[in-house]
């Protein structure tokens, strides 16, 4: 195993928000960027796709976290904490404040998921804010205490896989709503391009 990759162990599936269900709402068709309200008031999102890229190839991608930010734009930053925990930071274009988090990743069972009709196996990660004394400080950020999320791939065969990010989207900071609205869609489609692009697509 590259020392790189996340050192996962499946767990129970946590309780959130799994898409597709009843109210979310389509903000972009391409690749599909859906959102809803959790019962907290918390703004939720997923960004879908189909694409010709090999499952193994994309759940490579997804557990290769010590390189996102190879593969995700605005991530310019990961520290590794310990195995399954790491602080992220995200570039934010100026003026904007650049933003960070500590995040938990876990392994669901496929079992647990939802999977797509005609699928042959899926893979699985969730992740959650936390806290650790070996993160480094927020100076220069606005650090998002509500972090979570999580990676959903689903092998469709010949080659084609479908490719699931959900997210928390609040950014945090005093902005005006069509800021966030924007930072969502940019968002999911970077994490979906990015994903696709490093696997092969």
């Amino acid at each position: 195993m590259v020392l790189s990759m996340l050192l996962l162990v499946p767990v129970a599936l946590a309780s959130w928000p799994e898409p597709p269900s009843t109210g979310w709402a389509t903000v972009q068709d391409a690749p599909l960027i859906a959102c809803v309200q959790d019962a907290d008031g918390r703004p939720w999102c997923y960004a879908e796709t189909d694409a010709p890229v090999a499952f193994s190839r994309v759940v490579a991608v997804i557990r290769d976290l010590d390189h996102y930010p190879d593969t995700f734009d605005h991530v310019d930053q990961v520290r590794r904490v310990d195995a399954n925990t790491a602080w992220i930071h995200i570039d934010y274009p100026s003026p904007l404040t650049d933003r960070d988090y500590v995040a938990r990743f876990t392994q669901v069972d496929d079992a647990a998921v939802t999977a797509p009709a005609g699928s042959v196996g899926g893979f699985h990660i969730r992740f959650h804010a936390a806290e650790s004394a070996d993160a480094p400080p927020t100076a220069s950020a606005v650090r998002l205490p509500h972090a979570a999320g999580g990676y959903d791939a689903w092998d469709l065969g010949n080659g084609r896989t479908r490719i699931r990010y959900t997210w928390e989207t609040e950014i945090g900071g005093d902005l005006p709503t069509w800021v966030s609205e924007r930072a969502r869609t940019t968002h999911g489609s970077e994490v979906i391009d990015g994903i696709v692009k490093n696997a092969g697509g």
